[in-house]
């Protein structure tokens, strides 16, 4: 690896006994990437392809694996992010207010580039800051007609990364979205298990569509309050009803990960397919096809976070690597 970028780069240091963090800008992958890096952790983030996760690593184990195959055809990969629309959207388009608007699944912000705000490293954390703008007269703004801003901040703090967005809503309207990032965990060849604190599944069409109705996970199929093994699920479904945090906990051979949130990610996609090297855990602040459950009248069960003009709301996500004793 190269570093580019000197200004944001900083040699491993020591003040009082602690290792500083490291924060450098690098070629990788033929990508134009932020390597932040502190103590066992380190990650990859690409501005430039909506500010994802690229890989993130931990005790030198590839937790988040980048795969340049999915990134080239315009697959989801590695740690995109979801917005304003995650997951599907009945026939690509929803109604907000009277309105109707065009959609796409997991929403346009995902390969998009971010600019940069903010870098900064120090001995606690490396964090980098970026801000998609939506403005009258671009692209964005035809489909999404909102003069508005999604920020997003990533940190490495030891042990932890730190993800935290902001809709600033500019418009004389209100504003209507769903965030989620969607992570592509690596099995690693392992017998991986899985923790969901979750009450309840929400019943899907054949179509993938949430019905309005729930389903209660304890004693089902889909009951995940006890940690099960990842290669024993198929499951692609919305959970919901949190009943504490951590959220969700991924249990490796050597660590464990743990998934906090703010109350605002009141839902969570598990996606396990079969025969796949991979399997997604996906924090969400709503349900699949949250306008349209909104305009139908779930408004609680839809989960849509709707931001008033001139105000702005946020909510974070802790990834936490918890060592094995």
């Amino acid at each position: 690896m190269c570093c580019v970028c000197n200004v944001y780069c900083r040699n491993r240091q020591h003040i009082k006994g602690l290792e500083m963090a490291k924060l450098c800008e690098v070629k990788w992958n033929n990508q134009n990437v932020y390597l932040l890096e502190n103590g066992k952790l380190r990650i990859w983030v690409a501005p430039e392809d909506g500010m994802n996760i690229s890989q993130i690593e931990y005790e030198n184990q590839v937790v988040v694996k980048f795969e340049n195959e999915r990134f080239e055809n315009n697959q989801t990969h590695s740690v995109p992010v979801l917005y304003p629309t995650p997951n599907r959207v009945r026939d690509f388009k929803f109604t907000f207010e009277g309105v109707e608007y065009d959609a796409l699944m997991h929403g346009f912000a995902k390969n998009q580039q971010f600019k940069i705000t903010a870098v900064h490293s120090d001995d606690r954390e490396a964090a980098i800051e970026g801000v998609l703008e939506i403005k009258k007269g671009d692209a964005l703004y035809g489909m999404f007609p909102f003069e508005s801003a999604l920020k997003i901040k990533i940190a490495v703090c030891e042990n932890e990364i730190r993800y935290r967005y902001t809709v600033c809503n500019y418009s004389d309207k209100k504003l209507p979205y769903g965030f989620a990032i969607h992570p592509f965990f690596n099995k690693n060849g392992e017998n991986v298990k899985l923790q969901v604190n979750a009450a309840s599944v929400m019943a899907m069409s054949e179509e993938k569509l949430p019905t309005g109705e729930l389903i209660n996970a304890d004693s089902t199929e889909y009951q995940l309050l006890q940690p099960v093994d990842i290669e024993s699920l198929g499951l692609d479904h919305v959970y919901t009803n949190i009943l504490k945090q951590p959220v969700a906990r991924i249990m490796y051979e050597k660590f464990s990960i743990e998934l906090d949130t703010t109350n605002d990610f009141s839902h969570i996609v598990v996606y396990t397919p079969p025969k796949e090297p991979f399997f997604c855990i996906e924090n969400q602040t709503c349900s699949t096809d949250a306008h349209n459950m909104y305009n139908k009248g779930y408004e609680g069960l839809s989960g849509l976070e709707v931001v008033s003009p001139q105000q702005e709301k946020s909510g974070e996500i802790k990834i936490k690597f918890i060592p094995q004793n």
